[in-house]
Order: C-alpha cells, then structure tokens, then sequence
C-alpha cells in the first residue's frame, strides 16, 4: 500500500479485495484471478469484467466515491482518483505474487446483482461493473494472466 501513500500499511489479504482510502484518494483492487467465488474476468486487455465485495450496491460508499467528480472529466477524475489493479493468477497463488496490471481510468455500468453465497444457501448482493484500465495490458503479460 505504500504505492498509495497510506500512513497504514496493509497487505492485500487484509484488503478483502478492495479498501478505500479517502485521505489519500486511493483504492487498490486485488483480483485472484480465475480463483474467487466470483466470475472477475479480462474481457479483452483493457476491461475487466469485476464482481464487488458481498453486500455492495452502487450506492455503497466506494462506488459514491467513483463518481464523484466524474461529470468534471478523465483528467480531473484521475488528479483524484488512484485505483491500481493487481491481479494474480490461479496458478501462482501459492507464491502470493500480484501483478500490477495499471490504473482503472473507470467503472463502468456499475450494477446491483446477486450471487451465491459461499455456503451456496440463498444470495448475496454484490456491483457488477466493467472497470476499464488507462492503457490497454502488455500483450505478453495478458497472455500470462489469462492462460
């Protein structure tokens, strides 16, 4: 987290996938890849199809904060904004190893829908949305990640 400039550290099991950090206007995404509960996939090198932590709406706290200053812009939302993306793959969870894979330059079409919950007895809401990187992945390392 110190790539975030939080005054606490923690590490990305502690992060439950995501923390918002308001100070600091940070919220780094960690996806294990092809390993969670959830369906998060690559959809093409510069989208992320990414499913929310149990229990969030598009009007939870984290994604109010995504479309603040939104109506200001791409510039000035990313003057506020840091959401780095690790992702790690399946295959080399044991190392616990994530990959930096950039910056979401936005969330979109986020949406209220259900998944299982982990004991598969009823739903849980959770956000759908397309997060949508700054820059398109290195073809190699997109490779790496969704082989």
């Amino acid at each position: 987290m110190r790539l975030c400039g939080w005054r606490k550290e923690n590490t990305p099991q502690n992060v439950g996938g995501y923390l918002l950090d308001k100070e600091t206007g940070t919220m780094p995404i960690f996806v294990k890849y092809a390993a969670s509960q959830y369906e998060d996939e690559f959809l093409n090198a510069q989208e992320m199809r990414y499913y929310s932590k149990n229990g969030r709406t598009p009007q939870s706290p984290e994604f109010r904060w995504v479309r603040e200053g939104a109506d200001a812009g791409l510039a000035e939302w990313q003057r506020t904004h840091f959401v780095p993306l690790f992702v790690m793959r399946k295959a080399e969870e044991a190392d616990g190893r994530y990959y930096y894979v950039g910056h979401v330059a936005a969330f979109d079409r986020p949406t209220l829908t259900t998944k299982p919950t982990a004991s598969g007895e009823g739903r849980v809401n959770v956000t759908l949305s397309t997060l949508r990187l700054a820059k398109p992945l290195d073809p190699e390392l997109y490779r790496h990640l969704t082989s």
